[in-house]
């Protein structure tokens, strides 16, 4: 066990993984199939978890080679002292950048739903003091906030069972009439839903039973798989493809399709909003952390609570610079190139250099 991380048991280790995946793109992401593949693009789900495990496979390689040891320690040992620290220097932007796209929208459906009439500002600062608030205990505490959130999760999902009451089967048909290229290609794009995984580059560090990592992270893995090709193929039932890319969040408009009398269901969008609201805040508090630990590893100076507290007015500031929703969804395609990048790209690269020079765990 490596004492200078805090151990967390597994089924912690699980919510670690599993509420960042499930959380990030729930609301948003069917737009990318539906328009890269159409009527069963629900079946670009599969495509997507197969080009996501050579993720896992590249983390486990890590692990295995050095143990108890996140990328920010791994990486000079590998690479050197300066191109460790440009490698590290990457990752973490782009752990910041998830973060920023989750905010966002955030943001958005909080100012365009619950607080329609509070500057931005101000649900800035509500956001990200609350996300600085939860992370600030550590990861303990950040872990068991999510597995309390469990019911959020399972809510979620009960809700996307019940939109099948409007499902008609002529909506998501016929199957497999694209070329296998184009749900490869739909899944490949589609990948982003998968980014938060870039999190298996450090948290099996924080992990108190190593040899259960791998098999949780691909249950966590395969589970979100699960819930988004459920939620999609509801989605394509009720609305197809054409209606489904005309709404920003297609998830929350297909759930807002239930009609059950006597049921409360009046307001059941905005149930779902509270739902998934609930579960980013947990995301953005388990991202925060590693973000901010990541920082403390590299200027060790610094606390992970003193990064946390200077990170407060750096979401702020960086959110601020974005008042325009439709201007993220506009970058939003280079994005997904960064995150291909810092998810396969730059570990496949760190992984064939540590095979040439044979480098294992030890001091640089």
């Amino acid at each position: 066990m490596n004492e200078e991380h805090p151990q967390v048991s597994p089924s912690l280790y699980f919510f670690l993984i599993f509420t960042p995946l499930m959380s990030f793109t729930l609301l948003c992401y069917p737009i990318t199939f539906a328009q890269s593949i159409g009527t069963d693009s629900y079946l670009g789900i599969p495509a997507a978890l197969l080009f996501a495990l050579p993720a896992i496979l590249l983390g486990r390689y890590f692990e295995r080679r050095f143990s108890g040891k996140t990328v920010i320690e791994y990486a000079p040992l590998i690479l050197g002292k300066f191109f460790g620290l440009i490698y590290n220097l990457v990752y973490l932007i782009f752990l910041f950048i998830i973060l920023f796209v989750l905010f966002r929208e955030l943001t958005g459906l909080v100012n365009h739903f619950l607080l329609l009439h509070t500057p931005l500002w101000a649900v800035t600062i509500l956001i990200a003091g609350s996300v600085a608030y939860l992370s600030f205990y550590g990861l303990s505490s950040t872990a068991r906030l999510a597995t309390f959130l469990l019911p959020a999760g399972i809510f979620i999902f009960f809700m996307i069972g019940l939109g099948f009451q409007n499902w008609s089967i002529q909506n998501a048909v016929p199957l497999l009439k694209q070329p296998v290229s184009t749900y490869l290609f739909g899944g490949f794009k589609s990948l982003y839903i998968f980014f938060p995984l870039i999190l298996i580059y450090q948290a099996p560090a924080f992990s108190a039973e190593k040899r259960k990592n791998t098999p949780l992270t691909l249950a966590a893995l395969v589970l979100t798989g699960a819930i988004y090709f459920f939620n999609l193929l509801g989605i394509m039932g009720v609305f197809g493809p054409e209606n489904c890319i005309r709404y920003n969040w297609p998830t929350l408009e297909y759930v807002r399709t239930i009609n059950f009398p006597y049921l409360l269901l009046d307001q059941i969008g905005l149930t779902l909003i509270i739902a998934w609201l609930v579960l980013a805040y947990a995301t953005g508090a388990i991202l925060t952390f590693f973000l901010s630990s990541g920082i403390s590893q590299l200027w060790q100076k610094l606390s992970f609570k003193k990064v946390i507290l200077l990170l407060v007015p750096v979401y702020f500031f960086s959110l601020i610079s974005f008042p325009s929703y439709d201007l993220l969804r506009d970058l939003f395609g280079y994005f997904q190139y960064a995150g291909l990048t810092v998810l396969l790209g730059l570990p496949a690269l760190l992984w064939l250099v540590s095979l040439i020079t044979g480098r294992r765990g030890g001091s640089i």
